[in-house]
């Protein structure tokens, strides 16, 4: 009876199911804090948020700019299980808001969903 080594099969599979783990907690991570952003303001902007508040939405563009990267499962592995959270060009103003401003912002849902967050990447 022959046995048959298939370690380096399951080393693979392992590491891209740390992977697909790690993807999954930053899109809920990336949900929770795009859903804080999208309280609405319309017109004529009435009821903007003031310090202590997540920034109130108004056209969706910083909403519309949270980005995190590397998004699929090679980029993750290639990355060294490194995966970047913040804001594209456009939406640059939402750093300004949230440490210069006093508006609330990544920092805060980072403390908020810390623990769930945890708890998701540790299975």
């Amino acid at each position: 009876m022959a046995i048959e080594w298939n370690g380096e099969a399951a080393a693979l599979a392992a590491q891209q199911e740390a992977a697909r783990r790690l993807q999954r907690t930053v899109q809920w991570f990336w949900e929770q804090h795009t859903r804080r952003l999208s309280v609405s303001n319309p017109r004529p902007y009435d009821d903007s948020s003031k310090p202590g508040q997540y920034p109130r939405k108004r056209s969706g563009n910083l909403i519309g700019n949270v980005i995190w990267s590397p998004m699929d499962v090679t980029g993750i592995m290639a990355g060294d299980y490194k995966i970047r959270v913040g804001l594209a060009q456009p939406g640059r103003y939402g750093a300004i808001l949230e440490f210069w401003m006093e508006r609330l912002g990544f920092l805060k849902t980072l403390r908020d969903t810390q623990p769930l967050l945890k708890a998701m990447l540790e299975g």
